[in-house]
Protein backbone atom coordinates (compact mmCIF):
# COMPACT_ATOMS: atom_id res chain seq x y z
CA UNK A 1 0.00 0.00 0.00
CA UNK A 2 0.81 3.72 -0.40
CA UNK A 3 0.28 5.93 2.41
CA UNK A 4 -1.52 3.00 4.32
CA UNK A 5 -3.92 2.92 1.40
CA UNK A 6 -4.42 -0.31 -1.58
CA UNK A 7 -3.19 1.44 -5.00
CA UNK A 8 -3.02 -1.77 -7.11
CA UNK A 9 -3.05 -5.70 -6.62
CA UNK A 10 -0.84 -8.53 -8.14
CA UNK A 11 -2.23 -11.96 -8.97
CA UNK A 12 0.54 -14.71 -9.06
CA UNK A 13 -0.72 -17.63 -10.59
CA UNK A 14 0.69 -20.61 -12.75
CA UNK A 15 4.27 -20.71 -12.18
CA UNK A 16 6.81 -21.74 -15.22
CA UNK A 17 7.54 -25.49 -15.31
CA UNK A 18 5.40 -26.31 -12.34
CA UNK A 19 6.69 -25.94 -8.69
CA UNK A 20 5.60 -23.75 -5.45
CA UNK A 21 6.59 -19.95 -5.18
CA UNK A 22 9.69 -19.63 -3.01
CA UNK A 23 10.99 -16.80 -0.69
CA UNK A 24 13.11 -15.66 -3.82
CA UNK A 25 9.96 -15.35 -6.17
CA UNK A 26 8.19 -13.67 -3.19
CA UNK A 27 11.54 -10.95 -3.14
CA UNK A 28 10.87 -10.63 -7.02
CA UNK A 29 7.24 -9.82 -6.57
CA UNK A 30 7.95 -7.07 -3.62
CA UNK A 31 10.83 -5.00 -5.86
CA UNK A 32 8.44 -4.97 -9.09
CA UNK A 33 5.71 -3.88 -6.89
CA UNK A 34 8.37 -1.30 -5.39
CA UNK A 35 8.93 -0.37 -8.80
CA UNK A 36 5.41 0.20 -9.95
CA UNK A 37 4.32 2.17 -6.82
CA UNK A 38 7.81 4.63 -7.64
CA UNK A 39 6.34 4.71 -10.97
CA UNK A 40 2.75 5.42 -9.65
CA UNK A 41 4.03 7.96 -7.03
CA UNK A 42 5.71 9.30 -10.31
CA UNK A 43 2.69 9.97 -12.51
CA UNK A 44 1.27 11.54 -9.46
CA UNK A 45 3.73 14.07 -8.63
CA UNK A 46 3.63 15.10 -12.05
CA UNK A 47 0.33 15.37 -11.90
CA UNK A 48 0.60 17.55 -8.70
CA UNK A 49 3.29 19.64 -10.41
CA UNK A 50 1.19 20.37 -13.44
CA UNK A 51 -2.03 21.69 -11.61
CA UNK A 52 0.48 23.56 -9.57
CA UNK A 53 2.27 25.36 -12.33
CA UNK A 54 -1.30 25.71 -14.34
CA UNK A 55 -2.99 27.28 -10.63
CA UNK A 56 0.29 29.93 -10.09
CA UNK A 57 0.36 30.74 -13.74
CA UNK A 58 -3.60 31.52 -13.39
CA UNK A 59 -2.66 33.90 -10.72
CA UNK A 60 0.15 35.50 -12.27
CA UNK A 61 -1.96 36.20 -14.99
CA UNK A 62 -4.31 37.63 -12.45
CA UNK A 63 -2.06 40.10 -10.55
CA UNK A 64 -0.58 40.94 -14.35
CA UNK A 65 -3.99 42.37 -15.48
CA UNK A 66 -3.89 44.10 -11.74
CA UNK A 67 -0.79 45.37 -12.31
CA UNK A 68 -1.59 46.74 -15.93
CA UNK A 69 -5.10 48.19 -14.54
CA UNK A 70 -3.60 50.30 -12.02
CA UNK A 71 -0.64 51.24 -14.17
CA UNK A 72 -3.34 52.29 -16.38
CA UNK A 73 -4.63 54.08 -13.05
CA UNK A 74 -1.37 55.95 -11.94
CA UNK A 75 -0.83 56.63 -15.60
CA UNK A 76 -4.23 58.68 -15.77
CA UNK A 77 -4.07 60.41 -12.12
CA UNK A 78 -0.65 61.37 -13.35
CA UNK A 79 -2.11 63.15 -16.73
CA UNK A 80 -4.64 64.37 -14.64
CA UNK A 81 -2.55 66.04 -11.86
CA UNK A 82 -0.44 67.43 -14.75
CA UNK A 83 -3.58 68.86 -16.77
CA UNK A 84 -3.89 70.50 -13.01
CA UNK A 85 -0.63 72.21 -12.85
CA UNK A 86 -0.52 73.39 -16.40
CA UNK A 87 -4.05 74.84 -15.50
CA UNK A 88 -2.68 76.52 -12.27
CA UNK A 89 0.27 77.89 -14.11
CA UNK A 90 -2.36 79.26 -16.69
CA UNK A 91 -4.24 81.10 -14.05
CA UNK A 92 -0.80 82.13 -12.30
CA UNK A 93 0.11 83.58 -15.48
CA UNK A 94 -2.98 85.28 -16.34
CA UNK A 95 -2.92 87.10 -12.94
CA UNK A 96 0.56 87.97 -13.36
CA UNK A 97 -0.22 89.29 -16.66
CA UNK A 98 -3.60 90.99 -15.60
CA UNK A 99 -1.20 92.69 -12.91
CA UNK A 100 1.45 93.92 -15.65
CA UNK A 101 -1.50 95.79 -17.59
CA UNK A 102 -2.72 97.34 -14.87
CA UNK A 103 0.76 98.67 -13.83
CA UNK A 104 1.12 99.75 -17.62
CA UNK A 105 -2.27 101.53 -17.62
CA UNK A 106 -1.41 103.31 -14.18
CA UNK A 107 2.06 104.54 -16.16
CA UNK A 108 0.32 105.27 -19.01
CA UNK A 109 -2.08 107.28 -16.52
CA UNK A 110 0.74 109.44 -14.63
CA UNK A 111 2.56 110.17 -18.23
CA UNK A 112 -0.74 111.47 -19.37
CA UNK A 113 -0.44 113.90 -16.48
CA UNK A 114 2.92 114.92 -16.58
CA UNK A 115 2.11 115.77 -20.17
CA UNK A 116 -0.96 117.55 -19.13
CA UNK A 117 0.87 119.87 -17.05
CA UNK A 118 4.19 120.61 -19.23
CA UNK A 119 1.44 121.27 -21.94
CA UNK A 120 -0.79 123.78 -19.65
Amino acid sequence: GYNNRVIGAVMIQNKTAGGAFDSVDEILLNLFGDFFAVGLLHAELQDRALLMTTSVHAQFQGMNAKIEELMAGKYALETAEGMLKVDEQGETDKKKALRNLMEMEKEMDRQAEVVDALLH
